[in-house]
């Protein structure tokens, strides 16, 4: 038990410290690696505003979250009525969840702009795919007599 525990925190502990030494021994400007010791540093310094992001990050999620099972979960239901729906939309969700997050994410920031709209855009883009999946496989392998 308490080498399970032990060996992660070491390891974490010297890459920490590796890290910290590597960015003062080479003088490593913050703007391209702070070390450590100055993220603490900014997040203690930060604090407060750093939980108002956070409770506006929740509130979006938390929204986008909702609208997406409230729009994808129907959805699934009616598609698995007929099997050429299926057949149809499947190849284009994956299509749509094969592009890469880091290329959509700044053209959302385009299209909708900073805020509310645009994270809620994005959450509900990027967890559309699994819940489509997850409810076609479980309404998939339910036994369509058992009811």
């Amino acid at each position: 038990m308490i080498g399970s525990v032990f060996w992660p925190l070491l390891s974490g502990a010297a890459g920490l410290a590796l890290w910290e030494g590597l960015v003062r021994a080479f003088n490593i400007p913050v703007f391209l690696l702070p070390a450590p010791s100055q993220v603490v540093l900014t997040i203690v310094q930060q604090w407060s505003y750093l939980l108002t992001q956070l409770a506006i990050t929740m509130l979006a999620a938390g929204l986008a979250s909702s609208f997406r099972w409230r729009w994808a979960s129907p959805r699934v239901r009616r598609s698995r009525a007929r099997a050429w729906s299926d057949r149809m939309l499947t190849p284009w969700l994956v299509i749509a969840h094969a592009i890469p997050k880091v290329v959509i994410a700044p053209l959302f920031l385009v299209w909708f702009g900073f805020g509310l709209q645009s994270e809620m855009f994005f959450v509900v883009a990027f967890t559309f795919f699994p819940v489509i999946v997850n409810t076609v496989t479980g309404l998939k392998s339910a036994d369509p007599s058992s009811s």
